[in-house]
């Protein structure tokens, strides 16, 4: 196993213990909790049947590319703790997942998860920046493992270990103005591709400001100002290598007692460290809302617009743009629906620059079996179109999940 994900794993899992309570000091702060799944995928790497062909033949993992489909097999299970000292709430979770690919059998792996948080106060466990009593408010989090799956953007089947950390602070100056400042670090040890991409490590840190109006106790009007420093481990500079400046306002809260979410309108630009590589800007969107029709019906709209460093070398810039809707059809059984479309333009270590579409939608339904178990099953459709060439994707999931 990776010696650095084996430290990570280690300071995350001491940092549980040292949290300020044994875990096991009550079974009512332990629980456990587990996942099984079958899942067929028509388009294991996310890449045209052209694009595997040639893989399959000149990749360096050509020896473990049997076939572009496959059915995946998945057992996840996890420990849960949780503790309340005073305003301090600490969660945590650790487990393991174990994925074994029937026809591309080289693949399968067991991977360890974990992850820790600290929230202050009950309201950030909710991800809402919305007005309370108290005047400093505080959330961390903490998250090591190990990432394997398609990436469309990458054209891929990735594999990376991964270390997450999220600071957020808030300080209410009075009953109407507040301040904040956060930061989201990321790191991605990158192995080597399944097909003829060659990746390189990627370290990503976020430093953001906010003034807060508080427009009333449900609904705060922003302001954000974050810059972001991107690095890759490549010796020589490339477009990932960046500096990103953002500025946005915004809305966050409940405007209504159906409507609640993020609205989040701004300007960013790039520069970056290679200088042959021009700087770049654009308009960029954080929306994310929710609307409750009734008992049993609501929906979700998303819609994003950002910067974005990759593995491989180049700086994308994507819009998202998302729809779903859940409907409670039974007291036990549940359905839901949604479609998205994703714009993503690429700009190479070269100058040049080239654009990905992609068309997705999905479906899924689930039955609570009892008040521990559900079982499930949803179907994905995604088309990509990436100027030389349309392929697509299917997957199938049947699942079971429970928690005691």
């Amino acid at each position: 196993m990776n010696s650095l994900f084996v430290k990570l794993l280690i300071i995350n899992f001491l940092g549980i213990l040292l949290a300020g309570a044994n875990p096991f000091k009550s079974l009512r702060e332990l629980d456990i909790g587990a996942r099984a799944s079958l899942t067929y995928d028509s388009n294991l790497f996310g890449v045209s049947n052209q694009v595997f062909q040639s893989a399959s033949t000149n990749s360096p993992a050509k020896d473990e590319l049997e076939s572009q489909d496959d059915f995946i097999l998945n057992f996840t299970p996890t420990v849960h703790f949780s503790k309340k000292i005073y305003l301090l709430e600490f969660t945590g979770s650790a487990g393991v997942s174990v994925t074994r690919f029937i026809k591309n059998s080289d693949k399968s792996f067991i991977v360890p998860v974990t992850n820790f948080s600290i929230d202050f106060d009950e309201t950030l466990s909710k991800g809402k920046r919305i007005s309370n009593n108290a005047k400093i408010r505080f959330d961390a989090s903490f998250e090591v493992g190990q990432h394997i799956d398609t990436s469309i953007i990458d054209q891929d089947l990735v594999s990376y270990t991964y270390f997450t950390t999220n600071l957020n602070l808030r300080y209410n100056h009075s009953a109407k103005f507040g301040v904040g400042t956060g930061t989201n670090f990321s790191f991605q040890n990158y192995q080597s591709g399944s097909l003829e991409n060659s990746y390189t490590d990627l370290t990503s840190l976020p430093l953001s400001l906010r003034a807060f109006y508080i427009y009333s106790e449900k609904l705060d009007i922003y302001s954000d100002y974050t810059f972001t420093k991107a690095t890759s481990g490549a010796s020589m500079a490339n477009a990932a290598d960046s500096s990103n400046h953002a500025i946005s306002l915004g809305l966050n809260g409940e405007y209504s007692s159906k409507l609640s979410g993020n609205i989040g309108l701004g300007y960013s630009w790039i520069n970056y460290e290679k200088e042959s590589l021009q700087s770049d800007d654009n308009f960029v969107t954080s929306l994310n809302l929710s609307w409750v029709h009734n008992s049993k019906t609501s929906s979700t709209y998303s819609i994003s617009r950002n910067f974005a460093p990759s593995a491989q070398g180049s700086s994308n810039f994507s819009t998202n743009i998302g729809v779903g809707v859940n409907h409670k059809l039974t007291d036990r059984l549940r359905g839901s629906a949604n479609t998205n479309y994703s714009v993503i333009e690429y700009t190479l270590l070269n100058g040049s620059s080239t654009k990905l579409d992609q068309f997705g939608l999905g479906f899924g339904v689930d039955y609570s079996w009892s008040d521990k178990i559900m079982i499930g099953s949803s179907y994905s459709f995604s088309l990509i179109n990436n100027k030389k060439e349309s392929y697509d994707r299917h997957t199938i999931e049947l699942f079971a999940s429970g928690r005691f």
